[in-house]
């Protein structure tokens, strides 16, 4: 693991976890100078523009004293704070869309649903694949055919689970296109398609 992913992973432990948070199990902790310190020292690895975003579109998620270290950071840097709508017109392609799918991720695929999967005896279909999108949590997912084994790939989608279990999965899934448009392609088709009905997926429960 590169040293900056591994900074990203630690500064998580600044992030609520909003399922707990409402429920009660999770308060937001006092800080300790000590712990400010080390929790500055690791932000400050950060890019601008990672701490832009966390400022801009992902306050709610983090502790105030998390949100204060990358403004201070900001700030030496002499660089602007946005809003959340000024960061998605610097960055288009990262805002989200009403399915859930981030705007990059929509236009990397088509509205063409993997489908349910089944499973009989061992054999069936499967969704396989774990890489995540880190800005709409989407998951890289190929839909096998399996005989105890995935066989024969079906088709590689972009998917988004509202529940997820052994016995019940609810998700919705775009389908990969066949050339994958690089983020230069994809900012100009948003910026063409920007205001037409988009975003027109529907979710799979099986």
């Amino acid at each position: 693991m590169n040293s900056h992913l591994h900074t990203k992973l630690e500064i998580e432990s600044a992030k609520f976890v909003l399922d707990e948070r409402a429920s009660g199990n999770q308060s937001d902790p006092p800080t300790a100078s000590e712990d400010l310190e080390e929790l500055t020292e690791k932000m400050s690895q950060l890019d601008d523009k990672e701490l832009i975003r966390l400022i801009a579109i992902d306050s709610l998620l983090y502790r105030k004293d998390a949100v204060d270290v990358a403004r201070t950071i900001l700030q030496h840097r002499h660089r602007p704070l946005m809003t959340s709508e000024e960061y998605y017109q610097e960055f288009p392609l990262e805002r989200i869309l009403p399915s859930g799918f981030c705007v990059a991720c929509y236009l990397q695929t088509k509205d063409e649903s993997p489908g349910d999967t089944w499973q009989v005896n061992f054999c069936g279909t499967r969704l396989i694949g774990y890489e995540q999108c880190p800005i709409c949590h989407s998951i890289i997912q190929i839909k096998w055919f399996c005989l105890l084994i995935p066989i024969i790939p079906l088709g590689k989608y972009r998917v988004i689970y509202s529940e997820k279990s052994i016995f019940n999965s609810s998700y919705i899934g775009r389908k990969f296109r066949v050339k994958e448009p690089g983020d230069r392609v994809l900012a100009q088709s948003w910026n063409k398609a920007e205001g037409s009905a988009l975003d027109t997926g529907q979710i799979v429960r099986h």
